[in-house]
């Protein structure tokens, strides 16, 4: 109540528990190398009452925008979409999706896992009998971005010499295209996501615990591809 329907209801995960921190971590049943998530109300154990709204898919505004240049036969158009806010929920990055098991046995997605001699606060560090019950926390994004949605050059033709070929009023113009041509600004990509726009919805890409299962997601059916 209160908050958009595509709000986000999920525990927050702080960082990734680090060695020195042992102790802290057994308190919790865990150890160093697992994800670290907050007491909200610090009872020394996590439950569904330490969940919280993390956010929403809403941006906090978007638009888009389409550019026009001319010089002399040349002319060339950009079109772009962007987006500022709101969150991306990347089933890819939940280790409950087969492409991101966290149990280092296979070819997955790139992320910066936690080892040892790698302290990070991003991924957890890879196990085989990894517990994916609280992971959905690893698929929250930050979902600003700048999508590039095309590009055209085009050139048009002398009207004397398509005049001589064509006949009198005619015109040619050449053009090259590139659609989807890239995306700028995008925190989600630097942490190893393909495509920051919505691919499915949770309920048919994986049941994941602090997401409603009419949220749109960016799950492993094919991204926008670019075109040529």
């Amino acid at each position: 109540v209160g908050y958009p329907s595509s709000a986000i209801y999920d525990y927050e995960k702080i960082g990734i528990w680090q060695l020195g921190e042992e102790e802290e971590a057994a308190k919790y049943g865990t150890k160093p190398g697992n994800i670290k998530l907050k007491d909200l109300n610090n009872d020394g154990k996590i439950d569904d009452s330490d969940r919280k709204v993390l956010g929403s898919s809403q941006p906090l505004f978007s638009g888009g925008f389409t550019s026009t240049w001319s010089y002399q036969r040349f002319d060339l158009s950009v079109v772009g979409y962007y987006r500022v806010g709101g969150m991306i929920i990347s089933t890819l990055h939940m280790p409950n999706n087969y492409l991101n098991r966290l149990d280092g046995r296979r070819n997955q997605i790139n992320v910066d896992y936690w080892t040892p001699d790698n302290p990070t606060n991003d991924m957890p560090q890879p196990n085989a009998a990894f517990d994916a019950a609280r992971s959905d926390v690893l698929g929250y994004f930050d979902g600003s971005f700048l999508k590039i949605r095309s590009i055209n050059l085009g050139y048009n033709l002398n009207p004397k010499l398509t005049d001589k070929v064509f006949g009198d009023g005619s015109s040619v113009r050449v053009y090259a295209s590139l659609a989807d041509a890239f995306t700028l600004f995008c925190p989600y990509l630097k942490a190893g996501g393909i495509d920051p726009e919505p691919t499915n919805t949770a309920q048919s890409d994986v049941a994941a615990v602090g997401v409603v299962d009419r949220a749109l997601v960016v799950g492993y059916n094919t991204p926008a591809t670019r075109k040529i």
